[in-house]
């Protein structure tokens, strides 16, 4: 059995089955993005990289977009839980979540998550998490939405999925367009 079969198993099967993944999932993730930051401080030090900024301006850029980073996390984490979920990825919501965040990213959380990274980047003054563990986040965050994520979604709800997909970007919203969610329903949208 592949992954993306054990996932959509686990993501479908019994409430108690899956919300059994829930600590484990939320322990591996925050030790993933641990060990990337320790990493990065690691290569930072082997490559002789000092901070890229002053302590005071790394403070000034880093402590906002960490903060807006983690407010989005934040946001979906609370969604996720009102539509009976998590974020964990083997124990989802059990409805489509597509409205205020969701409206305009299919992915907000991961995008705040990125947000964050990115925060802690500046705080760090760390080249190495700036321009090689933020990329290398972002690459496995794209793979892991289009090659496990998007597949499952589509299977558990159909053609309300593909029509959202379609309409909403992936982690950053278009600006300047409508995509949907300005309040008006598209004859594809999934009911509310």
């Amino acid at each position: 059995m592949g992954l993306v079969e054990l996932v959509n198993r686990v993501a479908t099967g019994p409430r108690r089955v899956r919300a059994r993944f829930t600590l484990p999932g939320v322990v591996f993730f925050l030790g993933m993005l641990a060990a990337l930051v320790v990493v990065a401080h690691c290569v930072d030090r082997w490559l002789v990289w000092g901070p890229f900024m002053s302590p005071a301006l790394r403070t000034v850029a880093g402590l906002p977009v960490t903060a807006l980073g983690g407010t989005l996390t934040a946001w979906c984490i609370v969604r996720f839980w009102k539509a009976r979920g998590t974020p964990v990825p083997l124990n989802p919501p059990e409805e489509l979540v597509f409205d205020g965040l969701y409206a305009h990213v299919r992915n907000p959380m991961m995008t705040g998550v990125f947000v964050v990274m990115l925060g802690v980047s500046f705080l760090m003054g760390s080249r190495a998490l700036l321009f090689i563990g933020l990329p290398a986040l972002i690459a496995a965050g794209v793979f892991f939405v289009k090659v496990i994520e998007e597949p499952e979604l589509e299977r558990r709800f159909g053609q309300a999925y593909v029509a959202y997909r379609r309409r909403v970007p992936m982690f950053l919203p278009r600006l300047g367009k409508d995509n949907g969610s300005a309040g008006q329903r598209q004859a594809d949208d999934p009911p509310r």
